[in-house]
């Protein structure tokens, strides 16, 4: 198999272009929107907020291993749920700080 052949067969990222950019911060204020409105509007609290979207971030990191080639909407919703994690699990730190040196100590 050529070089060519090969890095296009492992490149599962898109070009980082304004597009890029733009879309990147989109993503971020889906996620941080998305992860208060679990918390704050359908009140599964932090601890359910943060266990259901790592939940969720899990899925859609196995289907982006699984697949072969670069395809946007898996890509993208991986960057998705991987914002609103982040997010999420900074919340859960920075209200329950005596639980989160627990977990480290």
């Amino acid at each position: 198999m050529n070089s060519l052949k090969m890095r296009q067969m492992l490149n599962k990222v898109p070009e980082v272009t304004i597009y890029f950019w733009i879309i990147k911060i989109l993503c971020t204020t889906v996620g941080e929107t998305a992860a208060d409105y679990l918390n704050q509007v359908l009140h599964f609290g932090l601890t359910g907020t943060s266990l259901v979207m790592s939940v969720l971030l899990i899925i859609v990191m196995f289907f982006q291993f699984k697949t072969k080639k670069y395809i946007p909407s898996i890509y993208w919703l991986v960057v998705v749920k991987q914002e609103e994690d982040c997010f999420d699990n900074g919340d859960y730190m920075v209200m329950n700080p005596a639980k989160v040196i627990f977990m480290f100590e």
